[in-house]
């Protein structure tokens, strides 16, 4: 995008209006303004079968907690059995992980 000219745009819009395409941006993981860019630049919309973005994005919260429980772990814990199980948490987390991405 370096050196694209770009320039604003306003709507005026009802609230109602403006929530319905909100959602409809939420469903398929896009910000309200990329929504709107998409749409009327005739670009297709990413495929989105019921509810797989929020999953998805789900996903990507708890392997980010699960590495940060990871290096805390690593870092104070003595307990090596509780380091196993965390370690086995992670591994479930990462083999759902790529069934979600792989979908």
């Amino acid at each position: 995008m370096r050196g694209e000219r770009t320039s604003q745009l306003n709507l005026r819009l009802s609230v109602q209006e403006k929530e319905a395409l909100q959602r409809k941006a939420q469903a398929v993981s896009l910000t309200l303004s990329e929504y709107l860019r998409r749409c009327g630049l005739r670009r297709s919309l990413p495929k989105v079968d019921g509810g797989n973005a929020n999953i998805k994005r789900q996903v990507r919260q708890l392997t980010g907690l699960a590495s940060v429980l990871l290096r805390r772990l690593n870092r104070s814990c003595p307990d090596e059995k509780l380091k196993e199980a965390a370690f086995k948490l992670i591994r479930q987390i990462e083999t759902f992980s790529r069934q979600v991405n792989a979908r």
